[in-house]
């Protein structure tokens, strides 16, 4: 895929995981919200540091990516297994 294209998904990726990470913070689950941050934070560095070393800019595009849908899938998997209270139980 052409780094062009990286870049433009990179928005989209972030507005994913933004709106996951608000709406934790909407139904009260701001305890699992802070401990996804600080993982994302955590992982990010190293991340982008490989993604650097393996494929210089277009490493750490991709690598950016990779962090940033990580934190989205994390975020909307615990938004879709928690059960909230607006929510039938199963």
């Amino acid at each position: 895929m052409p780094i062009i294209k990286w870049f433009a998904a990179y928005p989209a990726i972030i507005l994913l995981s933004g709106a996951g990470t608000d709406l934790l913070r909407s139904v009260g689950l701001l305890g699992v919200r802070l401990r996804i941050t600080i993982l994302s934070i955590v992982t990010y560095l190293p991340l982008c540091w490989a993604g650097a070393f393996l494929g210089g800019a277009i490493g750490v595009t991709i690598a950016r990516s990779i962090s940033q849908l990580l934190l989205a899938g994390i975020t909307w998997l615990t938004i879709f297994r928690h059960p909230h209270k607006n929510r039938p139980a199963d």
